[in-house]
């Protein structure tokens, strides 16, 4: 296969998979494409995966295996950027699955319109009792969009910053990126991607289906992973300060919208106890930039339920809600 003809390099790291590999595998292999790629990265698995990925690798030519040591998952990524040859790229975790014309779909729309980004919508299947949640991307998604656009979006989180619904053109790469070693090292990739991406598009289909596992990040928060989110947070404050073209109201967006995330973390890491959350705040949060409630009711890009959030904490009753919520 000449590698200047492929059309698209699907990502997937690897990790102790064994349970989920097959199907995730099997749903890229079935999609309606030609001229692409799947690089599988075992990240130093120590279960069935790296002999599955070989099994695939045998049977379809389409296939290649980067075996490496294990180095977590953002290594795992620019591993498999490095040895991409795609005009785009696609990543795929290899515990979730993807509907049968995912790729086809997006890719066609890339080139059709000579875009940069293709953005899906995303199915939420909850492994424990299988309910299925879609989060959708609300935003219109017959038009094409510029550099702006995506900035606002992914600054006010309308556009999330997962690596996995989305196409890019390879070309983004070139000089970027995942910060290795930490959780949650899309976010400042996403950003950064932003910056750069000129002309892309949503499609509202649920395409992508993540898997919600029982035993994933949410129900086992350690203080390293609020610190790594925090970190995330202010590498994107850092660089927006930089950027005089980018409005400081998106910046106080940002920073509200992902501390409500790493918020729920906290409360999580705290087991909801109000006296230890607001004990430590400061110590946990003291690199996080604050804000006068005021800026923050009038600032028009931060969506009402972050502005709502932001306010219940602040009169230190958003901690004892999200227990009763999660008891429910």
């Amino acid at each position: 296969m000449d590698k200047e003809e492929l059309l698209l390099s699907i990502i997937i790291p690897v990790y102790n998979v064994e349970k989920y590999l097959r199907q995730c595998i099997e749903s890229v292999v079935k999609q309606n494409l030609y001229n692409y790629e799947i690089i599988l990265v075992n990240d130093g698995s120590t279960d069935n995966s790296l002999n599955i990925c070989k099994e695939y690798a045998d049977k379809y030519t389409e296939i290649k295996i980067i075996d490496q040591k294990n180095k977590g998952l953002g290594a795992a990524r620019n591993a498999g950027i490095k040895k991409a040859s795609g005009k785009y790229i696609g990543f795929l975790d290899s515990d979730d699955y993807i509907k049968q014309d995912m790729f086809s779909k997006m890719l066609n729309k890339a080139e059709e319109d000579n875009l940069d980004l293709v953005i899906c919508a995303v199915e939420m299947y909850f492994e424990d009792d299988g309910r299925i949640n879609v989060i959708e991307n609300h935003i219109n998604h017959n038009l094409i969009y510029n550099k702006m656009d995506i900035i606002r979006y992914v600054l006010t989180r309308n556009v999330q910053c997962f690596a996995w619904n989305k196409i890019y053109r390879r070309s983004l790469f070139y000089n970027l990126g995942y910060e290795e070693n930490v959780y949650y090292e899309d976010i400042f990739t996403m950003y950064k991607v932003a910056q750069m991406t000129n002309k892309w598009t949503i499609i509202n289909d649920p395409l992508y289906v993540y898997r919600q596992r029982k035993n994933n990040i949410t129900s086992t928060v350690t203080l390293k992973h609020i610190n790594d989110l925090n970190f995330e947070i202010e590498k994107v404050h850092d660089d927006i300060k930089l950027c005089t073209y980018i409005d400081p109201k998106l910046d106080m967006s940002f920073i509200i919208s992902y501390l409500n995330v790493s918020l729920d973390l906290f409360f999580k890491y705290c087991k909801y106890d109000s006296s230890s959350i607001y004990k430590n705040y400061q110590k946990v949060y003291g690199n996080i930039p604050k804000y006068r409630v005021s800026e923050i009711i009038f600032n028009k890009y931060i969506q009402r339920r972050f502005k709502i959030n932001y306010l219940l904490f602040k009169m230190r009753i958003l901690p004892i809600l999200k227990k009763l919520k999660n008891k429910s």
